[in-house]
């Protein structure tokens, strides 16, 4: 089973709906797949996951492959939230300039603290897959934030 399908399961059975929950079985990804340029993966908190992401996390044959799949989708949100905050600089006056510098420095600390603190370096692996989803999806839910703002 694939890490975010547990996560899905764990996230409704605490919400409540444990009996539906129960039910649910994982499907096949070939009864799902979308075309490549459409398909995404809703992930909680509503972000999503691009086609590369999807085709690579599906032929991840072991961790390792799967964590490289996730440090491409990251380095691929990365892009697009640098891509935000350029277009909001250049949309607000030049006064404003350091206010959004401070705003983004900070969200760049909290955004470090926690997801660093789904993965620590004494509990080993454990986690690290975790800490990466953080990163995915608060550096996506960001650069929706800098577009929807400006």
């Amino acid at each position: 089973m694939k890490p975010y399908t547990l996560k899905v399961l764990l996230i409704l059975s605490s919400v409540g709906l444990g009996g539906c929950a129960q039910s649910l079985q994982p499907v096949e990804s070939s009864q799902t797949e979308l075309s490549t340029e459409t398909q995404n993966l809703k992930e909680p908190g509503g972000t999503k996951r691009s086609a590369a992401y999807m085709s690579c996390s599906q032929n991840a044959l072991d961790r390792l492959a799967y964590t490289l799949c996730q440090n491409a989708e990251l380095e691929r949100e990365d892009v697009r939230l640098n891509q935000e905050y350029q277009s909001a600089i250049k949309q607000i006056q030049t006064f404003r300039h350091e206010d959004l510098k401070h705003m983004q420095n900070l969200w760049i600390k909290y955004r470090d603290a926690k997801c660093n603190f789904f993965y620590h370096k004494e509990s080993g692996s454990g986690g690290q897959n975790d800490a990466m989803d953080c990163y995915i999806n608060m550096t996506q839910q960001r650069a929706d934030e800098l577009r929807a703002l400006f």
